[in-house]
C-alpha cells in the first residue's frame, strides 16, 4: 500500500523491511563490539592479576600468590580461544603450567 507524504511515496512494507535490516545490522555490530570488549576485558583482567601476582611473589605473600595465580589460570581457561586469537605468539600452555606450579607452591605454604 503506497501513501504519499509531502510528495514522497511511502510503502509501509518497505519501511518495515528497512527498519528490520537496520535492527539486524545494529545487532551484528553490537555483538561484534561485545566480543571485542570481552577479549580486551579478559586480557586486561589477566594482565591485572599477573601484575598483582608478581608483587605478591616479590613480597613472599603466599596467600595472595595462591589466589592470584589461580585466578589468572582460570581467566586463561575460560577465555583461551579468544586469548589465543588476540595473542597467538604467547605460549598459553606454558603460562598455564607455570601458574599451576605457582598456585601449588603458594597454596601449600
Amino acid at each position: 500500500m503506497l501513501k504519499s507524504y509531502r510528495g514522497i511515496l511511502i510503502d509501509l512494507k518497505n519501511i518495515i523491511i528497512f527498519i528490520l535490516i537496520i535492527l539486524i545490522l545494529y545487532g551484528v555490530k553490537s555483538n561484534s563490539q561485545n566480543h571485542l570488549y570481552k577479549i580486551n576485558s579478559a586480557l586486561s583482567k589477566l594482565n591485572y592479576y599477573l601484575e598483582k601476582l608478581e608483587q605478591s611473589l616479590k613480597t613472599n605473600n603466599y596467600i595472595d600468590s595462591c589466589y592470584e595465580s589461580k585466578t589468572a589460570f582460570e581467566i586463561i581457561e575460560l577465555n583461551s580461544e579468544e586469548l589465543m586469537r588476540q595473542e597467538p605468539n604467547y605460549n598459553w600452555s606454558e603460562i598455564k603450567g607455570l601458574l599451576d606450579k605457582i598456585s601449588i607452591d603458594s597454596c601449600h605454604k
